[in-house]
C-alpha cells in the first residue's frame, strides 16, 4: 500500500533544525519511491559548503562520499550534482549503461550495489537549496509520477529546509545576543510593569552583590533596605514613575544609589527604555554602571578643595598679616624679629603642605621616581626626628642597632616617610611621653615599629587610616590639623620601596606602625 502524501511530509515538517529536516525529506523519498535508500545534500548559502544526509538504510560511507563530491566540485557524472546544477530532475535507469556516470559514479555505484538513481534539485526562492535522490539496487523504469512526486516532496522540502536554516540563524542570533548580555561589562536588567526584575545579568551581580537568583520576580526593595534616584525619590514606587523619570532625564539616563543598610551604599549610572505597546506586556530594559568610585573620588575632590583651601589661606592670613604690621607700623627689634619667626613658620607650613600634595600625586607604587642609594637606617632616623619638633614632655628612643642595618633606599623620601610617623605619634599622645622607635633586620627585610603609648586609634577609623585625608579621631583636637595626607604618602613612600605598612594596637594602650623594607 503507497504511503499517504501527508505521511510523507510528516517524515521533515515538524523538524526545526536543517539536519532533522533533510534526515526527514530523505526517508519520505525513499518511502515515496520504494528506494533501497535515499539521500539529500543541503548547501548552506552562508559559506558555500554541502552536507549529506540519509535515511535509516543509507551507508554512511556513500554519504561521505557524496558529500565529499559535492564539495569539491568533481561530479564525475554523478546524478545528484548533475540535477543540482543543471536545477532539473535526473533520472538513471541504469547506473552501468549511462554514459555520463561511466566518468566516475558507475565505480562507486558499483561499491554500493547502486543500479538507478532519480534525482531532484530542491528549489527555494529561485535557487537550489541541494538536491533529493533515490538509490536503487536494480535498473528501475522510472515513471512521470514518480518524478511528479519527488518534485512535489522536495518543493515542501525546500520550505522545510528555508524555515529551519532561519530558525538557526535565530538560535544563533538569540544565543549571541545572550553571550553578549551575559558578558557584557555593564549591569543589564528588565522590569515589567510591577517593577519586577527579569533579566539580571553577570554584570548585574558582580556591580551590586546580589545574584538573579535572589532577584528573580521581585522588585529592588527585595534586596535593598532603600532605593534612591538623584532628583527624584519617588521614581521606584511604580513603573510609570519610573518611566517617566527615564522618559525626561538627559540621554535617558539616571543615578541611582541602592542602600543595604550594613556598607556603603552602590551608586549606578542607570539609562532606560520602554518596550511593548500594550499596558499587560510593557517593561523596561536597563543597562547600567558603577559609579561608586566616581562618587567617592568626587567627594574626596570636594574634601580635597576645602582641606586644601582652608590649609593654604590658614598660613597665607599669617604670613600677609604680620608682613602688613611689619610694614605699617615701627616696632623694636626685638618684635620684629618675632613677627619674622611667625613669617617663616608659616611659610614652612606652607611649603610643607604643598610638598606633600606633589608627593602624593607624584609617587605610585613603584620605584619611578626614587633616588635610591646605599643608607644606614639610622641616617634616615636621624633625619626624620631633625624634621619633627618635640613637644615639651615627650621625647623620642631611637634604637642603637639602627647604624648597623644598610638598605637600598631613597634617604629623602624615607626620612620624610618616618619623620611623619613620629610626629604623628607625638601629636596624638597630648599627655606626653616616650615614643619608641625598635629596629631589627633579616637577611631580606628591615623591620621598623614606631610604638606609642597614647589613647590609641578607634576600631572603626582602622579601615580609613591610610585613605587621603582622613584623620583619625584620638581626642586630640591639634590631630585634626594638617592636610591628613602623612599616612596616605608614607604608605606611597614605603610600597613604593617594595615595602609594607601596618597599624596594631600596642600591648597594654597606645598604637604601633610596623613597616617591612626590602634590604637590596
Amino acid at each position: 500500500m503507497a504511503p499517504r502524501f501527508a505521511d510523507l511530509l510528516l517524515e521533515f515538517a515538524a523538524s526545526d533544525d536543517v539536519a532533522g529536516v533533510c534526515e526527514g525529506l530523505a526517508r519520505a523519498v525513499a518511502r515515496a519511491t520504494n528506494a533501497a535508500f535515499a539521500a539529500v545534500v543541503a548547501a548552506d548559502a552562508d559559506d558555500g559548503s554541502f552536507d549529506a544526509f540519509g535515511d535509516a538504510r543509507a551507508p554512511w560511507r556513500f554519504l561521505a562520499h557524496l558529500q565529499g563530491t559535492f564539495n569539491r566540485t568533481r561530479h564525475g557524472g554523478d546524478p545528484a550534482q548533475r540535477a543540482y546544477v543543471g536545477l532539473n530532475a535526473v533520472i538513471v535507469a541504469d547506473v552501468q549503461a549511462d554514459d555520463a556516470c561511466r566518468e566516475g559514479f558507475a565505480a562507486t555505484a558499483a561499491v554500493y550495489g547502486v543500479r538507478a538513481v532519480v534525482a531532484v534539485p530542491i528549489i527555494a526562492d529561485g535557487a537550489c537549496a541541494g538536491v533529493a535522490a533515490a538509490y536503487f539496487t536494480a535498473p528501475q523504469p522510472v515513471d512521470d509520477a514518480i518524478v511528479g512526486t519527488l518534485r512535489t516532496i522536495a518543493a515542501h522540502g525546500a520550505a522545510a529546509l528555508a524555515r529551519a536554516r532561519r530558525y538557526e540563524r535565530l538560535e544563533d542570533e538569540t544565543a549571541a545576543r545572550d553571550v553578549l548580555v551575559a558578558e557584557s561589562a555593564e549591569g543589564i536588567c528588565t522590569f515589567d510593569d510591577a517593577l519586577r526584575v527579569g533579566l539580571w545579568n553577570r554584570a548585574a551581580e558582580r556591580i551590586t552583590g546580589v545574584s538573579a537568583a535572589a532577584l528573580a520576580g521581585k522588585t529592588f526593595g527585595a534586596a535593598f533596605a532603600r532605593v534612591d534616584a538623584t532628583g527624584s525619590p519617588e521614581s521606584f514606587t511604580s513603573f510609570e514613575a519610573l518611566s517617566e523619570t527615564f522618559a525626561g532625564a538627559p540621554a535617558h539616563t539616571i543615578e541611582v544609589s541602592l542602600h543595604n543598610g550594613r556598607t556603603e551604599p552602590v551608586w549606578l549610572s542607570m539609562a532606560g527604555a520602554l518596550v511593548g505597546g500594550r499596558s499587560h506586556r510593557r517593561s523596561l530594559v536597563c543597562c547600567f554602571r558603577d559609579i561608586t568610585e566616581q562618587k567617592r573620588l568626587e567627594a574626596l575632590r570636594r574634601e580635597f578643595v576645602s582641606l586644601v583651601t582652608h590649609q593654604l589661606r590658614t598660613p597665607l592670613t599669617a604670613i600677609r598679616g604680620y608682613a602688613e604690621l611689619l610694614g605699617a607700623v615701627e616696632m623694636p627689634a626685638s618684635q620684629v624679629m618675632e613677627f619674622g619667626n611667625v613669617i617663616a613658620n608659616a611659610s614652612t607650613r606652607l611649603a610643607r603642605s604643598i610638598t606633600d600634595v606633589m608627593d602624593f600625586e607624584r609617587l605610585i607604587a613603584s620605584r619611578d621616581g626614587l633616588t635610591i642609594s646605599r643608607i644606614r637606617l639610622s641616617e634616615a632616623l636621624d633625619a626624620a626626628l631633625a624634621a619633627v619638633e618635640i613637644p615639651p614632655h615627650h621625647s623620642v628612643r631611637m634604637p642603637e642597632s639602627a647604624s648597623q642595618i644598610v638598605l637600598n633606599a631613597d634617604l629623602d623620601r624615607l626620612s620624610r616617610a618616618f619623620a611623619h610617623l613620629i610626629g604623628n605619634a607625638l601629636r596624638y599622645w597630648p599627655d606626653g611621653g616616650e615614643v619608641v622607635v625598635e629596629a631589627s633586620s633579616t637577611e631580606k627585610r628591615v623591620n621598623v615599629a614606631i610604638v606609642d603609648r597614647g589613647p590609641g586609634i578607634p576600631e572603626d577609623a582602622t579601615g580609613d587610616l591610610f585613605s587621603p585625608f582622613h584623620h583619625a579621631r584620638r581626642g586630640n583636637a591639634v590631630a585634626g590639623q594638617g592636610l591628613g595626607l602623612g599616612l596616605s604618602l608614607t604608605k606611597r613612600i614605603v610600597e613604593a620601596h617594595g615595602g609594607q605598612i601596618a597599624v596594631e594596637k600596642t600591648p597594654g594602650g597606645g598604637t604601633t606602625v610596623r613597616l617591612w623594607l626590602p634590604v637590596g
